[in-house]
């Protein structure tokens, strides 16, 4: 096929010694029974040939059943299995072609855990601000990107230190969430929030409970 369009390809595409090169490195993790619509594919090159449109298709290997790829460059569907599924996409205009082989992993959904499941504060009217308290959020995905929302309490904000879990291969287990609590324009009582956890794609949303207490001053 590719002696084929050799022959058959004007002389201006081949003087700049012209060839196709893929941009697009790996292909991002698929999460089962979830959507995947990663990036499309990106390539570059076959010189000066017309028109130089360049379509992908997959020679060799197969996607995960219920994904597809457009001649576009653009993954598309629902993958049914788990797994880790091998194959080759060509890249190719009226000119020339270049082939590749891709990998894509399949894993069940990420699941989030935060941790501990319950933080408390104390405050006594007129005294000494609370000191910050820390979360830890982890996944059974490496450096998962997720957002944390204070709910219903504008007394209490979540800060994460990354907003990612760590990346695969380092010492650490969890990433951390700085809580802070402002309490000055509260009355004395009992003051709860939840603190919940979010991820794209992932099969669940932990939360845990924030407490504030606050008393009078002494003589009140």
């Amino acid at each position: 096929m590719r002696s084929f369009l050799l022959l058959l390809a004007p002389a201006c595409c081949f003087a700049q010694g012209a060839g196709i090169d893929f941009r697009t490195e790996s292909l991002p993790v698929a999460f089962v029974h979830k959507p995947y619509t990663p990036p499309p594919l990106a390539a570059a090159g076959g010189g000066r040939c017309l028109p130089n449109v360049l379509g992908f298709s997959i020679v060799k290997g197969a996607p995960p059943p219920g994904v597809s790829l457009s001649a576009a460059g653009f993954f598309s569907g629902t993958p049914r299995d788990q797994g880790v599924y091998s194959f080759r996409i060509r890249a190719q205009n009226e000119c020339v072609s270049y082939t590749r082989e891709f990998t894509l992993r399949v894993e069940g959904p990420p699941l989030l855990e935060m941790f501990p499941d319950r933080i408390e504060f104390r405050y006594q009217t007129g005294g000494t601000l609370p000191e910050s308290q820390m979360l830890r959020v982890s996944a059974n995905t490496p450096d998962l990107a997720y957002a944390v929302e204070a709910e219903g309490a504008s007394w209490l904000e979540a800060v994460p230190l990354r907003g990612r879990t760590p990346p695969e291969g380092t010492a650490l287990r969890h990433d951390a969430v700085e809580l802070r609590v402002d309490p000055a324009k509260l009355q004395p009582g009992e003051y709860r929030a939840r603190v919940r956890a979010e991820a794209w794609q992932a099969g669940n949303a932990p939360s845990v409970w924030v407490v504030l207490k606050i008393t009078g001053r002494n003589w009140e």
